[in-house]
């Protein structure tokens, strides 16, 4: 998104001087990262479809189950808005706001949703919640891919472009499309670790990129402030992290070593079993927020970034025909 600062952008603001990164931080003050081989094996045949076809998983018992490996395809019954008067919500950067427009993030947007439990056999009392697994956005799934292919090349590996429609064999998930381990197996979202950015570093082809990454994943005190500007005021996301870095190159297995698993999106249930067994409401509030690189010495945002809730972004886009 706009706005966004880079680690020399960020270096510069807070005073560092610019030949910080010309050396790496010593050794001992970088995280130690566990090594995780996930053994991913490229098949040369391809489908056309995700894998991901509502099958559950099935208990000691025989039973079926719902899990985050095997999510129920839920439909949709009915949704709408629960508050009124809904204008669109423009970028907090526009000024002056357009008339009928509200600011970003300035409007309380409550979205109401019935969904379908079908033929899964899910029950629920009062007080659980549900969970919704949402996909990566598209764009940084086509991006992920395109750097992997970048890998591939760096490392002249003649294994054939990879795309959405690519099939791979993991041990924890069996036969699967790329498509389906970017976009629902691995978050690309959420903030890494620090971890992960030392293993990153490690598949730079660039030096200062390197040492860059070092930097900000060390203990030091230089790599705590960067870490709090560059990681955790601007909400960076690891696909994100990736496009400041093009010469971090990481392989397919190597990424989804250093990648959190995608989690559920938990919502609590709205509805009681007692008037219907067979779906379940959620209500839930459009997230929006303005974010960035907070100034030291006024404690003002200084590099604006609107952001968008990932989970009821999704939501709201596949609701429209309905609200």
């Amino acid at each position: 998104p706009a706005g966004l600062l880079t680690v020399a952008e960020i270096i510069a603001r807070l005073g560092y001087s610019k030949d910080l990164t010309v050396n790496a931080p010593a050794g001992d003050m970088l995280p130690r990262s566990k090594s995780v081989d996930w053994n991913i094996e490229l098949l040369a045949d391809s489908i056309s479809t995700l894998s991901m076809n509502g099958n559950g998983a099935t208990n000691e018992n025989g039973e079926l189950e719902w899990t985050v490996e095997h999510p129920y395809q839920a439909k949709v019954r009915q949704a709408s808005w629960l508050t009124s008067n809904q204008p669109e919500e423009v970028s907090s950067t526009t000024s002056p706001v357009p008339d009928g427009k509200i600011a970003w993030g300035e409007s309380k947007r409550v979205v109401h949703l019935e969904i379908s439990l079908g033929d899964s056999g899910i029950s629920y009392t009062p007080g659980d919640s549900v969970g919704f697994l949402c996909p990566n956005p598209e764009e940084l799934v086509n991006f992920v891919i395109e750097r992997l292919n970048e890998s591939q090349k760096a490392d002249g590996k003649d294994n054939g472009t990879l795309t959405l429609d690519s099939k791979i064999k993991t041990e924890k998930y069996g036969v699967i499309t790329l498509s389906e381990l970017l976009t629902y197996k691995l978050d690309l979202c959420s903030a890494p670790k620090k971890a992960s950015i030392a293993a990153l570093a490690s598949c730079c082809t660039d030096t200062i990129e390197a040492n860059t990454m070092k930097w900000l994943c060390c203990k030091a005190n230089e790599g705590k402030k960067l870490w709090q500007h560059y990681i955790e005021e601007q909400r960076m996301g690891i696909a994100e992290l990736l496009y400041h870095f093009p010469s971090c190159k990481p392989t397919l297995n190597s990424l989804a070593a250093i990648l959190n698993p995608a989690s559920p999106r938990y919502y609590s249930i709205a509805s009681s079993p007692l008037l219907n067994r067979t779906s379940v409401v959620v209500a839930f509030s459009l997230v929006r927020y303005t974010c960035g690189m907070v100034s030291q010495d006024s404690n003002v945002i200084v590099s604006k970034i609107d952001r968008k809730g990932i989970c009821t972004s999704y939501l709201e886009s596949v609701l429209r025909h309905w609200i």
